[in-house]
């Protein structure tokens, strides 16, 4: 992305910060790297905002983690929310 691009991302993102009242942090289940990438997340959400703000942990596609390979584990989500003191969840956008 050009910087003009990256600048107006970065500018759009602060406003959601700004104007958010809860977070809910998404992330695939059947990608490690989907997972680790939440502590940046969190990271830039606490930039923004109190760590007091209403978070969730929210692990997308149930569904899949018995055809997976490289799934995240329930400890090891399990530990990240209570690291950042949000509830976690597991969901499937598939089967609910």
């Amino acid at each position: 992305l050009g910087h003009s691009w990256l600048r107006a991302l970065q500018e759009h993102d602060l406003l959601i910060y700004k104007q958010a009242d809860a977070i809910i942090i998404c992330f695939d289940l059947t990608d490690k790297e989907s997972f680790e990438s939440t502590t940046n997340w969190l990271a830039s959400i606490y930039k923004h905002k109190s760590e007091d703000i209403p978070k969730v942990l929210c692990g997308n596609k149930a569904d899949l983690i018995e055809v997976s390979d490289d799934y995240v584990q329930d400890r090891a989500a399990e530990k990240k929310a209570e690291e950042y003191v949000m509830k976690y969840f597991k969901t499937s956008a598939y089967s609910g």
